[in-house]
């Protein structure tokens, strides 16, 4: 089976557990769909030859149990930032050093990574959503140059729907 068609396949599984996460309510299942999401989002990204993702994914699984325990600190969020984005970044460097060709791919990931983590902090309702709208769409030109097709569809359907939802927290709170 080809790499691209096998990558597309587990985009599928992501989605649907995407999905379950989404309309779970109980914190723990949320958090056990977030984990699988994020395994299987790694798996996809190693799949389709996209290193960088699948290191910045698995990163997320201590980072969403330490977050969800409340035990997610400054030193453990700037270690977990530094030893994901640091080491995907090396490999970058490697593949520039043996192919000279800037791994521009590669370095999504950690833009996405690095940009979400130190804006995420002390932001508005709306201006979170706004936030997630633009570190997915980093994602999704991650997807399209992977050829992750069926994330990329996944990844718009989640930027529209967030967008919609920034504009109607940002209308009924200019109000106020």
């Amino acid at each position: 089976m080809s790499p691209i068609i096998l990558g597309n396949l587990i985009a599928v599984l992501n989605g649907l557990i995407l999905i379950a996460g989404g309309v779970s309510k109980s914190k723990d299942r949320v958090l056990f769909f977030q984990n699988a999401e994020s395994i299987t989002y790694a798996l996809y990204c190693i799949v389709l030859g996209s290193i960088s993702g699948f290191i910045i994914n698995l990163s997320l699984v201590p980072r969403n149990i330490l977050a969800s325990r409340y035990l997610l600190t400054l030193p453990w969020k700037i270690f977990l930032l530094v030893a994901s984005a640091g080491t995907s970044l090396i490999i970058s460097i490697l593949k520039f050093k043996s192919t000279g060709q800037i791994d521009w791919v590669g370095l999504l990931p950690i833009i996405a990574t690095v940009v979400y983590t130190i804006l995420v902090e002390d932001v508005e309702e709306h201006q979170f959503k706004l936030l997630t709208v633009l570190n997915v769409g980093i994602w999704l030109i991650h997807d399209i140059l992977i050829k992750g097709y069926v994330t990329a569809v996944f990844d718009v359907i989640f930027m529209i729907t967030s967008s919609i939802s920034a504009y109607q927290i940002w209308k009924e709170n200019r109000f106020y």
